[in-house]
């Protein structure tokens, strides 16, 4: 578990507003979870493709699901 900080949100709003201008719907909660995963340098395993349309936006990397599930 990554402890959420401040700065978190306040990069969550701004990845947020990225979208928004660029006419992608994004959730509050996939921008802090992107958020985080940006400021931890990790990267996210996920299906949904709402975390696809943010990477495109952002720094978010994610993992190749399809080597990753069988």
């Amino acid at each position: 578990m990554v402890p959420l900080e401040r700065s978190d949100y306040v990069a969550a709003a701004g990845l947020h507003r990225t979208c928004a201008s660029a006419g992608v719907t994004a959730s509050t909660v996939d921008c802090l979870i992107a958020a985080v995963c940006i400021r931890e340098k990790m990267t996210l395993l996920t299906v949904d493709a709402d975390f696809q349309r943010i990477a495109r936006l952002s720094p978010l990397k994610l993992a190749d699901t399809a080597q990753a599930i069988p």
